[in-house]
């Protein structure tokens, strides 16, 4: 609504890969289903739910290659989906 009244887009959304991975979310569909409208990434890696354990991890901001969730798979579908935000 704001990108409407203000006649060019400035306002978007922020895709936080930890919590979403915290919320046990897919996160590559997520990203694909909201791709024209993402200004910003939070990018930082933890263990979200561990179902063998059956146990939440906590908020962990650890680095892209220490967690569960597959950066790879994320950086590969925002190069596929043409993401270029500075």
């Amino acid at each position: 609504m704001i990108n409407e009244i203000i006649g060019e887009k400035v306002m978007g959304l922020c895709c936080d890969i930890g919590h979403a991975n915290l919320a046990k979310r897919d996160i590559l569909k997520d990203i694909n289903d909201v791709k024209k409208n993402l200004f910003a990434f939070h990018l930082h890696n933890n263990y979200g739910y561990d179902p063998k354990k059956n146990v939440w991890r906590s908020d962990k901001h650890y680095s892209l290659l220490n967690g569960n969730i597959n950066i790879e798979e994320i950086l590969l579908l925002l190069k596929k989906i043409n993401y270029n935000k500075e």
